[in-house]
């Protein structure tokens, strides 16, 4: 039988994660249907031409990509600059041989950008890609088997592998998380991009799902023109639903490639309920009631924010027993009461998820008079009437605002004032940043692109920032440069200044990459 899936690789860059994808795929499809160059070309074969017979007879191509692929040189030069570099090559013939080619991201590696690839290679970056992580390795080679099955069944010109079996549900009434997803701006796409918003969107539900360990078997489908419901049973911790599963799906959609208007931004509802199923399918008042929650405004203008992939809103059921008591550790202060109103029917409650809306601690009456008694003795000699008088108000109304800063600290510009500042000075060089990246700052240990162990910085946060350095990752040629972070929780570590306001409106997509006040290290 002809090898009909190809395992492209660098062996100084992913080779043992290709020995890995090769034996897990061997043992799902065979031996004569994989091919890996060290392991198929015989001795004394002539390897180009094996190469090529092989590429010839593929249906899929997995491009291993791991943290070195882009920049291995050879004499001093990128190797994926040689048009004569076997790796180049394979991509290249099989772009324009129509294959299936499927990028495979090894632990963090960022997906290229096209200006990082040669002419003839840059459709690369527009095919969905797969990551293989080192927590979740069996889960994601198990997923991306399964995904290549159907690939094959496809390219064989036979038929197309079952989508994963959902059991029949017993019919009757039960009690169910229901999960309620719409795909953004579904409505205005043509009819060919509307079929590839829905084929991403399950397949991101379906990978979500391993990720979480969530039976894909345990949901019940109910499909929708724009979307579709999930029913969970109630054996399921709805918990296990809101954190795990849409924690998974959520950064499912955060690492695909911007695709322009292929781009899935999903809008979700989450509700607790009764549901009951008879021969044509799914009934009952928590679907209803989950259709208008997931059809609220909030989640429109929520997902007007370039950064934002999936708006989320909550029942009140879900809010009280999941959100409120902290379940998983949620955060019950990114969720904001919203009413939900609709001509003919009750006015319900319920909770969107909204990171922008953390407030900060309210200053308490009583503190606000002892300021500005201690300020007319003169204890705050420095500090003007007007700036206490300022806080205080600030303080009043909860400190919502991001620009809203403490005395003795000057005010931050903004594009409104014309102020070009991005941040008062601290001490010394250091200065204030406020970040800006709706799924919240990433933090590397060093200028080289090496993921930290610390979770984002939340968006919207203050930071101290001590220095600037100019990036000179190729593979990360979106980062302009790397600020160090003196705020002591991330102290050392490295974040992208591009992900911070840096004077610009917070929240607007201001286009001010690196604040000129920031020092070079």
């Amino acid at each position: 039988m002809s090898p009909r899936v190809f395992v492209s690789y660098r062996k100084a860059d992913g080779g043992f994660a290709a020995v890995l994808l090769d034996e897990t795929l061997r043992g799902r499809f065979g031996d004569d249907v994989v091919f890996r160059d060290s392991r198929s070309i015989p001795l004394a074969m002539d390897f180009r031409s094996e190469l090529w017979r092989a590429l010839r007879d593929t249906g899929v191509l997995l491009a291993v990509i791991g943290p070195g692929w882009l920049t291995v040189q050879k004499n001093g030069a990128r190797r994926l600059d040689d048009p004569d570099d076997y790796v180049r090559q394979e991509i290249e013939h099989a772009i324009r041989f129509g294959l299936h080619v499927i990028p495979v991201l090894i632990g963090d590696t960022a997906l290229p950008s096209a200006n990082d690839l040669p002419k003839d290679m840059r459709e690369l970056v527009y095919r969905q890609y797969h990551r293989i992580s080192v927590r979740t390795a069996s889960i994601d080679l198990s997923v991306l088997v399964d995904q290549v099955a159907r690939l094959l069944g496809h390219s064989a010109g036979g038929p197309t592998p079952p989508a994963p079996p959902t059991p029949a549900p017993v019919e009757g009434e039960g009690h169910y998380t229901v999960v309620a997803v719409r795909i953004g701006g579904f409505a205005d796409r043509p009819d060919k991009e509307q079929g590839a918003l829905r084929a991403t969107m399950y397949e991101q539900l379906h990978l979500a799902a391993g990720y979480a360990g969530l039976p894909w078997t345990d949901f019940s489908v109910q499909d929708y023109i724009d979307g579709v419901h999930l029913l969970v049973p109630g054996s399921t911790p709805p918990a296990a639903v809101l954190v795990e599963f849409l924690g998974a799906l959520e950064k499912r959609l955060a690492d695909l490639p911007a695709m322009g208007r292929h781009e899935v931004r999903l809008r979700v509802a989450i509700h607790l309920g009764l549901a009951s199923r008879d021969s044509r399918g799914w009934a009952g008042a928590a679907l209803a009631l989950a259709d208008r929650l997931v059809a609220a405004p909030a989640l429109t203008r929520l997902l007007e924010d370039p950064y934002t992939r999936l708006a989320l809103i909550v029942s009140e059921s879900v809010y009280t027993t999941v959100v409120k008591p902290g379940h998983r550790r949620i955060d019950q202060r990114v969720y904001r009461a919203v009413e939900i109103r609709s001509a003919g029917v009750p006015t319900i409650g319920a909770w969107v998820r909204d990171q922008n809306g953390i407030s900060a601690p309210r200053m308490p009456r009583w503190a606000v008079v002892v300021i500005v008694v201690l300020v007319g003795i003169g204890v705050f000699g420095g500090v003007s009437a007007y700036a206490i008088a300022n806080w205080s108000n600030s303080g009043a109304s909860g400190l919502d605002s991001p620009g809203t800063t403490l005395p003795g600290l000057q005010s931050r510009g903004s594009a409104a004032s014309g102020s070009t500042s991005s941040g008062p000075d601290v001490s010394g060089s250091t200065t204030i940043q406020l970040t800006d990246n709706g799924l919240g700052t990433p933090l590397y240990v060093d200028t080289a692109g090496t993921p930290s162990a610390h979770a984002r910085i939340p968006v919207g946060t203050e930071v101290r920032i001590s220095c600037k350095v100019r990036n000179t990752v190729a593979g990360m040629s979106s980062v302009m440069y790397w600020y160090r972070i003196e705020s002591e929780e991330w102290r050392g570590q490295y974040a992208p200044s591009d992900t911070f306001a840096n004077g610009d409106t917070p929240r607007t997509g201001g286009t001010t990459r690196v604040a000129e006040n920031v020092p070079d290290c």
